[in-house]
């Protein structure tokens, strides 16, 4: 019994021996969990130079027709156009050499925010978990374009809200690094893994630029919807039509049963009268 005792006990403080080693050689400490620091330094990109502006082709909106459950009627959904389909960002590229660091490639991102004019509240229109847009090397000007649907418009993932004939304040910031995922010690769990983040050097955000959006400029008229009253007019006349024949048809049977009764009486007392006279 003395042995087995024994035995246990070695096994338990071996156990706690092997549980703390691990503790303390798996858990790093939350700064070393951090995002790595680039060996080399990056240099802070320029403010960038931006326009925005609101292009063609016009957005259309068909129209479209659907069963009202309620009513048991086809309803039409009137479309509509918007004179600019898309939103347009023009960046002016700025000089950038990538620097090589060990299991990374640093690149120029952008990173664009707005708001309405008269709010304060602006809305990142990129984050890392989605990725930023990179500069295009292969020309003078980097264009951001997306298509506005009157309401709102989509970047990599996510829906940015710009209502149609309101003004709109943009800014544009230049980025330079990379984008890593950063593990951080949480709790019993070796690792807890939290989203991509940005790691590099930013420029500060660009002047504001307000513009007004497009307008709804027109609605598309129902062929079926336009060609409803005339179709109500045509059935409603065809209706009271055939309430006109429906009165009209005992009437007119009516006068042909009098005219007949007349002429039948006219016979009857010319053939009177043809008896009455003598014979000559």
């Amino acid at each position: 019994m003395v042995n087995i005792s024994k035995i246990f006990a070695s096994i338990l403080i071996l156990i706690m021996v092997i549980s703390g080693a691990s503790f303390l050689i798996v858990k790093p400490t939350r700064a070393q969990s951090s995002a790595p620091t680039p060996a080399v330094p990056l240099p802070t990109p320029s403010v960038p130079q931006f326009t925005v502006k609101f292009v063609g082709p016009p957005y259309i909106v068909n129209t479209t027709y659907s069963l009202d459950p309620n009513t048991g009627k086809i309803v039409a959904n009137y479309g509509y156009s918007i004179e600019y389909g898309t939103l347009e960002i023009i960046i002016k590229n700025q000089p950038f050499t990538p620097l090589t660091i060990p299991g990374f490639s640093d690149n120029l991102y952008y990173n664009v925010e707005s708001k309405p004019h008269s709010s304060n509240d602006w809305t990142d229109w990129f984050h890392a978990t989605d990725g930023y847009p990179t500069q295009n090397s292969s020309s003078g000007y980097t264009i951001l374009s997306y298509g506005w649907d009157g309401s709102q418009i989509t970047t990599n993932a996510r829906g940015v809200d710009i209502p149609s004939s309101s003004q709109v304040d943009f800014q544009v910031q230049a980025m330079n690094g990379y984008v890593t995922r950063v593990f951080v010690p949480l709790g019993s769990a070796p690792f807890v893994v939290f989203p991509w983040e940005f790691v590099g050097e930013s420029s500060s955000w660009s002047n504001t630029r307000t513009i007004t959006s497009g307008a709804v400029i027109s609605y598309t008229p129902s062929p079926s919807t336009s060609q409803n009253p005339t179709a109500s007019s045509t059935e409603t006349g065809s209706q009271q039509g055939l309430n006109w024949a429906v009165i009209a048809v005992p009437i007119l049977l009516g006068v042909i049963v009098v005219l007949l009764i007349i002429i039948i009486v006219i016979y009857r007392e010319k053939i009177k009268v043809q008896s009455i006279q003598p014979a000559q």
